[in-house]
C-alpha cells in the first residue's frame, strides 16, 4: 500500500513539473531584430537594399506559437532572417490596445491577410508573395522562404 502511495505521489510530482516547465510564447526570447513598424521596415529595406518580410501573428494562435518556439528563439532562423528586415504585425487581441489593433487592422486589408501566421515577401524588385506558414523546425521556415527564389 505504501508503494502505492509513494508511486502516486511521484507520477503527480512528475506531471505537475512537466506542466510548470511549458513555456508559453511570450516567455520564449526572440531572436530576430524586428523593425518597430511595417513602415520603418520598408524604409530600412530601401535604405539596406534587403528584402522585407513580414510577420502577421495573434496571440491565441497555436501555429503562432510554433513559429516562435521552432524558429523565432534559434540561432539558425536568427543568422537567415539578416538577409532580410523583418517586421513583425502582432495581434494581442486587447481590444483596449486600440493603437494595436487599428495597426494590425490596417496592414491585414492592407496585404489582404485573412489567416494566421502568414509571412508577406517583399522583393526589392517590386514583387511580393504571402503564403500561410506553419512549421516544426527553423528549415521548415527557411525552405517556404527560399522557395519565392527559386
Amino acid at each position: 500500500m505504501i508503494q502505492k502511495l509513494v508511486f502516486v505521489c511521484f507520477f503527480i510530482g512528475s506531471i505537475s513539473v512537466g506542466f510548470s516547465q511549458t513555456k508559453t510564447s511570450e516567455e520564449y526570447v526572440e531572436l530576430i531584430e524586428w523593425a518597430g513598424t511595417v513602415d520603418e521596415g520598408l524604409q530600412l529595406g530601401k535604405e539596406l537594399d534587403k528584402d522585407v518580410i513580414i510577420y502577421f501573428g495573434m496571440k491565441k494562435c497555436v501555429p503562432c506559437r510554433f513559429i516562435v518556439k521552432n524558429a523565432f528563439v534559434t540561432e539558425e532562423f536568427k543568422k537567415y532572417s539578416e538577409k532580410f528586415v523583418m517586421v513583425k504585425v502582432y495581434d494581442d487581441l486587447d481590444k483596449e490596445n486600440t493603437k494595436n489593433q487599428e495597426y494590425v487592422k490596417k496592414y491585414r486589408e492592407q496585404y489582404a491577410i485573412k489567416s494566421v501566421p502568414t509571412m508577406v515577401l517583399l522583393k526589392r524588385n517590386g514583387e511580393a508573395d504571402s503564403f500561410f506558414t506553419y512549421i516544426k523546425q527553423p528549415q521548415d521556415l527557411i525552405t517556404q522562404i527560399e522557395s519565392y527564389y527559386n
